[in-house]
């Protein structure tokens, strides 16, 4: 059941024509709050003011019984809002910033506002969908992404932390404990770069930016963070293209990626400390019925068979039990 507020319900109850608007609240990662209505000028209910934001579509909301994941589609139109200009975050086109992740994994809140004036936002607004973006693709003329409901969250794994000879931290998280500023390195672009490949001026290792992310300080993409899939000396392949073309000079600051494996975390950043992965932990193949250390060589004597000859039974991959 939907809660509103007493006067939401008298205006539903009284008013003959009513004016209605969504009103769309993105919190980022950042914890940035992006504020946005479909209403044609700006409305502020509850000292919250959501500015004209993009033309934005979206599906139908639907509110069954059950504990069934509940999909909200949403496209919004990528450069223009009207008399208002192109719509700009952070100095990014909308297009540019969804290509560098910035929505992604955004708590998404979409609001109901219903009234009989404009100016007259006494009665506040309904919540009709609360949810985190999914999935989302972006082009030169609109931005999509499917959000799903909280109820994602309960087909999560957990505990968050498993045991894996790999580490369970992200790379400058909090568990991690390393400073990403620490290990930046600054650059800028040559000659026959492009949108997906950059000749730099870097004279790092082959493989030390390899799943790391650059972000450009210049240039028609400043501001943009684009993972980096690796890098050959100088030279950075990146995983998506970039949206405007690099120029030589642009100026870029690029921090390395872990694999997560024990000896680059020792080796190259020097944190092993902070290492949460479990790298000694047996495999399956290793492990032998009967309290045997390995199995014995065929033909040798066996008390455990009989008296006959041959292997006593063993673990054999994963739920294979060899006789």
């Amino acid at each position: 059941m939907k809660a509103a507020s007493t006067a939401f319900q008298q205006m539903l109850a009284n008013s003959q024509a009513l004016m209605m608007a969504d009103c769309y609240t993105f919190t980022l990662t950042t914890g940035e709050k992006i504020l946005w209505t479909s209403a044609q000028q700006p409305i502020t209910v509850g000292g919250v003011t959501y500015a004209v934001g993009p033309a934005i579509d979206r599906s139908t909301i639907k509110n069954p019984r059950g504990v069934q994941v509940q999909s909200l589609d949403i496209t919004m139109a990528a450069e223009s809002n009207g008399s208002q200009g192109p719509i700009t975050i952070g100095g990014l086109t909308l297009t540019a910033f969804a290509q560098a992740g910035g929505f992604d994994n955004a708590l998404v809140q979409v609001d109901k506002y219903l009234t009989t004036s404009w100016n007259d936002t006494s009665a506040g607004t309904i919540n009709l969908f609360t949810g985190r973006v999914s999935t989302l693709t972006a082009d030169r003329t609109m931005v999509k992404m499917t959000v799903k409901s909280m109820l994602v969250l309960l087909g999560y794994a957990w505990p968050p932390n498993v045991y894996l000879p790999t580490c369970n931290h992200v790379l400058f998280d909090s568990g991690c404990a390393l400073s990403a500023s620490n290990f930046a390195v600054t650059g800028s672009v040559n000659a026959a770069s492009s949108v997906l490949q950059l000749s730099t001026t870097l004279t790092q290792p082959s493989g030390y930016f390899n799943n790391g992310m650059i972000q450009f300080t210049s240039g028609a993409n400043n501001g943009l963070r684009v993972s980096v899939k690796s890098n050959v000396n100088g030279t950075i392949s990146l995983v998506y293209p970039l949206p405007n073309g690099p120029e030589i000079g642009d100026e870029f600051t690029i921090y390395p990626g872990c694999d997560k494996q024990a000896s680059t975390c020792q080796n190259k950043f020097n944190n092993i400390v902070h290492f949460k992965g479990y790298p000694y932990v047996p495999i399956p193949d290793t492990i032998y019925a009967g309290g045997q250390t390995a199995p014995q060589s065929a033909g040798a004597g066996n008390s455990n068979s009989g008296g006959g000859g041959g292997s006593p039974p063993s673990w054999s991959g994963r739920g294979t039990l060899k006789q």
